[in-house]
This record gives C-alpha cells, sequence and structure tokens, in this order.
C-alpha cells in the first residue's frame, strides 16, 4: 500500500462511520417517536 492509497481507506472508514452514526440517530429518533405515539 502507499501513502495515497492508506489516506483513501481512512477517509473511507470516516465516512462509513459518519453514515453508520447518523444512521443510528435516525434509526433511535423513530424508536423514540414511536414510544411517545403509544404512551399517549
Amino acid at each position: 500500500m502507499n501513502l495515497r492509497e492508506v489516506k483513501e481507506s481512512s477517509d473511507y472508514r470516516q465516512i462509513i462511520v459518519r453514515l453508520s452514526s447518523d444512521y443510528r440517530q435516525i434509526i433511535v429518533r423513530r424508536i423514540n417517536v414511536k414510544k411517545i405515539n403509544e404512551v399517549r
């Protein structure tokens, strides 16, 4: 692996981490909305 490939792979990893964290927040928000609706 040369330096450029290392940098690209690390960028790729950061993008995936960011996406997965956003996705998790969206899921958590949906679950919370469902719970709130069930309580009413």
